[in-house]
């Protein structure tokens, strides 16, 4: 048997992301997919498998949309099928000619026609639960989610969709169904744990723990395959590398940094471990696969081995850069800016570290340019990163504890960040937009937080409209508050009402700027214009849209964008929202700009000093006679 096995969050999928093991021979290879085009910046790792008669199909880790790999049987590459109804793809199962798909951003299961090419969301839940898994037994569809389908999460969640029966919950970030006969295995990947239920008598067991994190299983009558990942020194959300250890070497030795298969026997015994940390640090699936690949595709171990030795070369640069700091003059003769920032260099210094870059290959100038800026930052420069602890935006609030929390600040601020930025979501403070409440544990704990700010002497920057929030009490989903919001006079009043009440935050030193994002809205606005012809007509209406194009356009200016005289506008109340695909997609764009101003401008009074994250990308439209133009977002004063 050959294990093929995929890997997300690597630093390049095309080359790492897939990996084959021989049991066989016991022989590593990674599998070389630079035949399939992939975009490192997009596309950062490759995540479920599974196959037809004809292909083996592979999810990729792509920022800009759901994206599927089509591999031949000898793993040569066919072709990349692009999904539109799916974001965030994790895993994905083949059932009776259809691929079925986790678009875990959208929380819905999406089948794919292979034949047709036809997408259909097939089940969509109505809050963010984290959707990592889908598979059919007997024909059944069970899905996995990190937070279950009931109201009150009570943690990770195996569900048969078609009795919505729950078949085991309350695991911690759990991954990887797995069905043999009448049982069900799955991994409740924080915890390390196995579970193994029986669907014939419900019965759950632990069957065993192993160390690191699990994700990744397969199993036979003899032996269950477990994949564990490494703890990641890298995050992909979260920017900087994390300070687990202090040396390398450490890193090298401890089991939590090593990524392997572990195999384990029916009962729970341990038989060998398979190390892959020399492959790569993180296993998202394991597939076996009987046929023989194609030589060309499989690329030997010693250049798979390039992952690591990068990851040991970035980590050692960053240290010498501090070493460095140390050892240089500090004697001022001229000034250089960095990132806006005027700082003092010696001539010296300067002349030393444009030596070391011209030594170093060229995939480690940038990172020693990042390292620089970071260990010569001033005091008053805000060096900061999210707080979420150990958990996430969605239920930071429901996880908070402040002696934690005091003790994790500490030790931030001891790595050198002056500055904690915070999020307040709308949808956890302000549960209901409907009345004029807001939720009173949230508030405490989030004076609690800035308490310790104020006493570490730490700067806090606070984003107050993040609308996303896990929160019982929480009872608007978070695009219907976003269109309340804009649509009905009486919630918007009620949203100022809850920016005014954050004001009470405003009077803690630490305090130093809270700020809206343009994020939070904008995504409503898009959505407006895939609704019916009709709702597009009365939401034009609603949300000021007919009275901002009467303001800044004439009837007959809007009429010609339309690049249609036969269909002529005589009055703006019978002007709808434009689709994306319409020419006056322009005059929308700067709508949603306009719209968006405003909302900041009559919050500005309200709580001080507050400013607002805006786009500075460009969005295409199409011009009257049908080429492509693009729109500006920079505009703001």
């Amino acid at each position: 048997m050959k294990l093929l096995i995929s890997h997300c969050n690597t630093e390049d999928c095309s080359n790492f992301g897939l990996s084959l093991f021989d049991m066989a021979t016991k022989q590593y290879y990674s599998v070389n997919l630079t035949a399939a085009q992939l975009d490192s910046s997009n596309d950062v790792g490759l995540t479920g498998i599974c196959q037809d008669p004809k292909s083996i199909y592979i999810g990729v880790q792509s920022v800009s949309g759901g994206k599927l790999l089509v591999l031949n049987k000898d793993l040569s590459y066919s072709r990349t099928i692009e999904l539109k109804l799916v974001e965030d793809l994790h895993s994905i199962d083949f059932h009776q000619d259809k691929l079925y798909c986790t678009s875990t951003r959208n929380n819905s299961v999406v089948s794919f026609d292979t034949d047709t090419l036809e997408e259909k969301v097939v089940w969509q839940h109505d809050r963010y639960i984290h959707l990592n898994d889908v598979k059919f037994h007997k024909g059944d569809l069970y899905i996995l989610s990190q937070d279950s389908l009931s109201e009150k999460n009570t943690g990770g969640t195996v569900t048969r969709l078609s009795d919505k029966t729950t078949i085991i919950t309350g695991m911690n970030q759990p991954h990887s169904l797995y069905f043999l006969g009448d049982d069900l295995y799955v991994l409740s990947s924080k915890a390390g744990e196995i579970k193994r239920i029986s669907l014939v008598s419900n019965q759950e067991i632990t069957l065993a723990s192993i160390t690191g994190y699990a994700r990744g299983i397969i199993a036979d009558k003899s032996t269950i395959y477990v994949a564990n990942s490494a703890e990641r020194l890298h995050s992909r959300k979260q920017g900087k590398d994390k300070k687990f250890v202090t040396q390398f070497d450490d890193y090298l030795g401890n089991p939590l940094f090593q990524s392997g298969i572990h195999c384990i026997s029916p009962s729970g015994e341990p038989l060998d471990y398979i190390d892959f940390t020399a492959i790569n640090f993180e296993i998202y699936e394991l597939f076996p696969i009987e046929y023989s690949p194609a030589p060309e595709t499989l690329l030997p171990l010693p250049q798979a081995r390039k992952a690591q030795f990068f990851r040991k070369q970035l980590y050692d640069t960053q240290q010498h850069i501090g070493d460095l700091n140390k050892q240089l003059s500090s004697s001022i003769t001229t000034t250089e800016t960095v990132i806006g920032h005027q700082e003092p260099v010696t001539e010296r210094k300067r002349n030393h570290i444009k030596h070391m870059a011209t030594r170093l290959p060229a995939c480690l100038r940038a990172p020693i340019g990042r390292a620089y800026r970071h260990y010569y930052w001033k005091k008053n420069y805000h060096a900061g990163a999210y707080y979420f602890s150990d958990a996430w935006p969605l239920n930071f609030w429901n996880n908070f504890h402040p002696s934690r929390a005091k003790a994790e600040l500490k030790a931030y601020k001891n790595l050198g960040f002056n500055t904690v930025f915070i999020v307040l979501p709308w949808s956890g403070f302000h549960p209901d937009p409907a009345i004029k409440k807001l939720n009173n544990d949230y508030m405490d704990r989030a004076s609690q937080l800035y308490r310790i700010c104020q006493m570490l002497k730490l700067k806090v920057i606070t984003r107050i409209n993040y609308n996303h929030c896990i929160c019982d009490e929480s009872i608007v989903e978070p695009y219907q508050r976003i269109e309340q919001l804009l649509t009905d006079k009486a919630i918007y009043n009620n949203w100022l009402f809850y920016i005014s009440e954050l004001k009470q935050f405003s009077s803690y030193p630490c305090a130093k700027l809270f700020f809206l994002c343009w994020e939070d809205f904008w995504h409503t606005f898009t959505g407006f214009q895939e609704a019916e012809d009709y709702r597009r007509l009365e939401l034009a209406k609603a949300i000021g849209y007919q009275e901002y194009l009467e303001s800044h356009y004439s009837l007959e200016e809007y009429n010609i964008l339309r690049g249609s005289s036969d269909s002529s506008y005589n009055q703006f109340k019978e002007i709808p929202i434009p689709a994306n695909t319409a020419t006056q997609h322009r005059c929308y764009l700067e709508f949603i700009n306009w719209r968006i101003r405003r909302l900041y401008n009559d919050c500005a009074g309200i709580i001080e000093p507050l400013t607002m994250e805006v786009r500075v990308d460009m969005d295409a439209y199409l011009d009257p006679d049908g080429h492509r133009q693009w729109f500006e977002n920079d505009k703001y004063e």
